[in-house]
């Protein structure tokens, strides 16, 4: 099954943020679209956002920590699902903090070039001037040249004493385009890395989607590696983003950067966004980009082992599958709209193993 994707973990902390820093609970539905754009890059644009929205939405309505509208009439209805047209974020706010008068302070360069056209637009609440403050604070220690670049848990550290502040308000208005950037307080962002097992030096990769197929294709290459330099799987929607594929040479401290990227994962609406959005975020690095593994899908709609999953409306089916190749789109569209699913699990160890699969690669076939 396809691992939750990054934005339930992520919404909530982002919506509590501009709750506690604007002083406004309720967010309207562009915000969260906007929110969710900045949470999950291109992701945001492909056929499946609106139904990952819908669901991290729900699971937090669940959870007690958002409202809903409860009227039908206040829910957007222009597509499905429907997404409500604004939610309250429930979180225990921060007492009111003492309010911080921007024209008291004397503003360092980076800041100031935009300070007053931030308040103006913006309308910052006390939280998040609070925070520019801190930052503010830093940056006017080291004028006379930047530090070291740095973690960005270690900087937030090193500026609020406190680890994960900046994650949490990196999606805030301070860090808006021609405002603060990650350059200008000299941090990077960590690397998440795929959970790769390394075969050779150099080679192809080949990405797969969950834990238990990988572990199955990597003991079935493990004497007999050839083409391919490494497997690793992404744990869901973690490979969408293009930074551990382009850092995998060296992570694995490969010879040369894999020659070629092959990909397997669950036929179902993540399973095919995936490689769509790692497609998407690899060319606008203009990076090779990945092929899928084509003996692996034909055989997992071969087997015809279904689960049941929602079923997809007839164009975002369609849209989905333009991942594979067009022999088995038709197949793959009909599977989604009908509410079922393919687990790449039903490739198992013994499929691994046959050397037959590895023939597409070994070919240069995409």
């Amino acid at each position: 099954m396809t691992a939750t994707s990054p934005l339930t973990e992520r919404l909530y902390d982002a919506l509590a943020t501009h709750a506690t820093s604007t002083g406004r609970t309720r967010i309207s539905l562009v915000s969260l679209m906007s929110i969710q754009a900045q949470i999950e890059q291109h992701a945001a644009t492909r056929s499946g956002a609106r139904a990952r929205l819908r669901a991290a939405l729900d699971t937090l309505a669940a959870a007690g920590r958002l409202e809903p509208p409860q009227g039908k009439k206040l829910w957007d209805q222009t597509a499905q699902p429907a997404l409500p047209a604004w939610i309250t974020v429930i979180t225990d706010l921060a007492p009111a903090t003492i309010s911080v008068d921007l024209d008291t302070v004397f503003w360092a360069p980076t800041i100031s070039r935009w300070l007053r056209e931030w308040t103006r637009i913006s309308r910052p609440g006390a939280g998040i001037r609070a925070s520019l403050r801190e930052i503010n604070t830093w940056l006017l220690e080291h004028l006379a040249g930047p530090p070291p670049i740095v973690a960005r848990e270690e900087r937030s550290l090193d500026i609020f004493g406190d680890e994960k502040k900046l994650a949490r308000i990196e999606a805030s208005s301070i860090f808006a385009a021609h405002r603060l950037s990650p350059q200008e307080l000299a941090y990077e962002r960590p690397i998440p890395p795929l959970r790769a097992a390394r075969l050779a030096d150099h080679g192809d990769l080949l990405l797969i989607e969950n834990q238990s197929t990988f572990d199955s294709a990597w003991r079935a290459l493990r004497h007999d590696p050839s083409p391919f330099a490494a497997v690793a799987f992404s744990n869901g929607w973690e490979a969408a983003f293009a930074e551990p594929t382009l850092h995998v040479t060296e992570h694995l401290q490969l010879r040369e950067p894999p020659a070629r990227i092959w990909y397997a994962g669950d036929l179902d609406l993540d399973g095919l966004d995936i490689p769509l959005t790692l497609t998407a975020n690899l060319e606008t690095h203009d990076h090779p980009l990945p092929y899928p593994l084509t003996s692996a899908y034909a055989a997992m709609l071969a087997a015809g082992t279904t689960t049941p999953s929602g079923p997809i409306e007839r164009g975002v089916a369609e849209q989905a599958a333009e991942w594979l190749p067009q022999h088995l789109r038709q197949q793959t569209a009909d599977l989604l709209t009908t509410g079922n699913r393919i687990a790449q699990e039903v490739l198992d160890r013994a499929w691994w193993s046959n050397p037959t699969w590895r023939r597409e690669v070994l070919s240069g076939a995409g």
